[in-house]
């Protein structure tokens, strides 16, 4: 009896990583859309962690020079997604699509109506294949599957296309950056972020570094405190201060 439920049990995990599992592919074969009030671009990761098409991020960095072109500069918000999310329009897919998009159009209409900001407003949806299965209940047994796949995108080629999607919207000194990660996504973005931080701080000599994000907001992140815990030794070590300058002048 018990060897029998053991072969049910397999049996179930298997159909839960196999069986009615959105498709491991790369969902934007048009990977940028242009919004009243925002410019959407998608780049997309495979589960090894390399991008399904690097066009995309050429088109991404193509949307964001245009909106630099402003003197005012842009607005550049990366959004990585955590698990049972991925690059779909399709919503029993992925909500964070439709969320995202509907994120932009609120921050769009706000800028609109306040007239106080010019700066062209610019979404990048960074999607990978974080829901692995669609059956509700079963697909809860896809996180450790998951979990492993995030840990594959937390690697180079993530840590350069966000890199490159930084320096590119800091060439407009008025251009700002917004990055934000959640759940797997945040643990993505952290363990890219921190690489690129420590390149930056480390390999700029003395004086001060411009680091080329204004905010990184980490949502739940499903990531272990000993990488935050290690960079701020880093920090320690370096004797290094982080600070922002205000308008006036004042730290």
């Amino acid at each position: 009896m018990k060897r029998n439920h053991r072969i049910a049990l397999a049996v179930l995990m298997l159909f839960a990583l196999s069986g009615g599992c959105p498709s491991n592919k790369m969902h934007r074969t048009v990977s940028v859309e242009e919004n009243p009030g925002y410019s959407l671009a998608f780049i997309e990761f495979d589960d090894m962690g390399e991008m399904w098409d690097t066009t995309q991020l050429t088109r991404a960095l193509d949307v964001i020079d245009r909106a630099n072109e402003s003197p005012d500069g842009a607005v550049l918000i990366t959004f990585i997604h955590g698990w049972q999310n991925n690059a779909s329009e399709k919503s029993e897919e992925s909500g964070n699509v439709a969320e995202f998009k509907q994120y932009l159009e609120t921050i769009a209409g706000i800028a609109d109506r306040s007239g106080l900001d010019n700066r062209r407003l610019v979404g990048v949806y960074l999607g990978w294949r974080g829901k692995s299965g669609t059956i509700p209940g079963v697909n809860l047994l896809t996180f450790y599957d998951r979990a492993g796949a995030a840990r594959r995108i937390a690697g180079t080629t993530s840590t350069e296309v966000i890199y490159r999607l930084m320096k590119t919207a800091k060439q407009n000194r008025e251009t700002r950056v917004l990055l934000m990660g959640h759940s797997f996504g945040g643990q993505i973005l952290e363990s890219a972020v921190t690489q690129a931080m420590v390149g930056e701080l480390l390999g700029g000599g003395e004086g001060e570094v411009d680091f080329p994000a204004d905010l990184v907001v980490l949502i739940n992140p499903a990531a272990k405190s000993i990488q935050a815990k290690q960079f701020i030794g880093m920090l320690d070590r370096s004797h290094l201060e982080v600070y922002r300058t205000a308008p006036d002048g004042t730290r």
